[in-house]
């Protein structure tokens, strides 16, 4: 029995010697898998830190400092998108010059292969022993890893590591959690461009609708009052500030002027030219009873401010209201004619008397135009916004058929007018390819010839 059991565990002893290697080797394993998952872990978690940044020089600074760390590497850069190209923004003890050294493939380095491919690079061929020679020294370049960061729409940069801190190469799994943690920076720049994008929108929607409210005192009243007339006015910029613009200016107790210009174009850049145009015109507006001098003038200093801007100018209504004469003296600069329908006469005129359009021709002369005025006459003027409204086939309203709407309509009080006017704009010209800044004055004769 002794020699028996003495064969046994001799016997035994080879494969107690397996398993126990065996069971070294799965623990080596199981302490290597909770190493990577720790690891991951990690990454994860830089990863989180780097979304929540709003900023895009702390974002690359963050990234830079977790990449060296989470890859032990000894030095780095990261380069980022320029007119130019890739330029340096974020050194970590690595000369930016000595980049060309790094060559790679096809006669490209590191830099250039991640920039023109989007493929990243994981190489050690080159002799870290040896060195590179580089401005009358040698530097000792062992492993290389270098990775695009990406945006949803465009490379934005790359980050390079270079040499691993313990001598070694660098490795896959280097390579995957440097990768992990460059999708982070790449989400965080991406979020950060839309929020700076979304905060710079927000800003400028306040600042639109300071300049819509600003706008909105410089407009006169609807309900401007004059005695012996009836006044009323229709105001709708295509966008919060526009290039419309109508005043009206008291002369005395039975005179009146009304005017009315339009900016080319629409937006800012038009409404900042309504604001130059309407300090002008209050400045001059007053200066001569002759609606042809005041045009003439006005025209001079616009086109003083407008020299150089050949696509912009402004056309221009100017009407002289004398009441105790009963009588209407005007001078149209390139503006589309007002409509003036007398009910006694059964009989629409346009009033195109005048001249070119402002801003662009300074010397040019203005004409005036007369009309005699009677009870119950309606003198519309408008700009280009009502008869360019647009249906959704892109069949503009018209002229013509804005001179039978006014014809049509005289049993309408000016309020109902226009009322009537702009609902059917909106309702079956409101296309917004062709929406455009629009406005127009009513003004109703009630009593010429005298106050009441």
């Amino acid at each position: 029995m002794l020699n028996q059991n003495t064969m046994n565990i001799t016997e035994a002893a080879p494969g107690a010697g397996v398993a126990a290697r065996a069971a070294e080797r799965i623990a080596e394993l199981e302490l290597q898998l909770e190493q990577l998952k720790q690891d991951r872990d990690d990454v994860a978690r830089m990863g989180a830190v780097l979304a929540a940044i709003t900023d895009l020089e702390e974002i690359l600074s963050v990234l830079m400092q977790m990449a060296m760390r989470i890859i032990s590497a000894e030095v780095g850069l990261i380069m980022t998108t320029g007119p130019d190209g890739l330029v340096p923004k974020i050194v970590w003890g690595f000369e930016p010059r000595a980049l060309p050294l790094l060559q790679f493939k096809d006669g490209l380095n590191v830099v250039e292969w991640v920039q023109q491919t989007g493929e990243g690079v994981l190489t050690d061929f080159f002799d870290r022993e040896a060195g590179l020679e580089f401005e009358g020294r040698r530097l000792m370049v062992g492993g290389v890893i270098a990775l695009p960061i990406r945006t949803q729409t465009e490379i934005v940069g790359c980050v390079v590591a270079v040499n691993k801190s313990d001598g070694g190469p660098f490795t896959e799994d280097d390579r995957n959690n440097l990768q992990i943690l460059v999708d982070f920076a790449g989400v965080a720049i991406e979020h950060t461009r839309l929020l700076a994008l979304s905060l710079e929108k927000q800003r400028m929607e306040q600042e639109l609708s300071l300049a819509e409210e600003v706008q909105k005192t410089l407009v006169p009243s609807v309900d401007f009052k004059f005695p012996g007339v009836t006044l009323k006015s229709m105001y709708r910029p295509a966008r919060k500030v526009g290039g419309d613009y109508f005043d009206i200016f008291p002369r005395g107790a039975d005179q009146f002027i009304m005017v009315v210009g339009d900016v080319s174009n629409k937006g800012v850049p038009a409404a900042l030219v309504m604001t130059a145009v309407r300090s002008i015109v209050r400045a001059e507006i007053l200066r001569s009873s002759s609606t042809a001098e005041i045009v003439g003038r006005i025209n001079e200093l616009i086109s003083a401010d407008l020299t150089g801007q050949k696509d912009m100018f402004v056309t221009f209504f100017c009407g002289l209201f004398d009441l105790r004469h009963g009588q209407l003296t005007y001078t149209n600069a390139g503006h589309p004619p007002s409509l003036l329908f007398s009910p006694s006469e059964g009989k629409l005129t346009e009033l195109g008397e005048g001249g070119v359009f402002l801003g662009q021709f300074p010397g040019v002369c203005f004409t005036e135009g007369c009309r005699k005025l009677a009870a119950g006459d309606r003198l519309m003027t408008f700009t280009d916004g009502i008869i360019e409204a647009a249906d959704d086939q892109g069949r503009l309203y018209g002229r013509e058929r804005l001179k039978q709407f006014m014809i049509d309509n005289v049993a309408l009080t000016p309020a109902e007018f226009l009322e009537k006017l702009r609902l059917n704009l909106e309702r079956n010209f409101n296309n917004a390819d062709y929406l455009d800044d629009t406005t127009a004055v009513f003004v109703q004769v009630d009593c010429p010839g005298g106050r009441t």
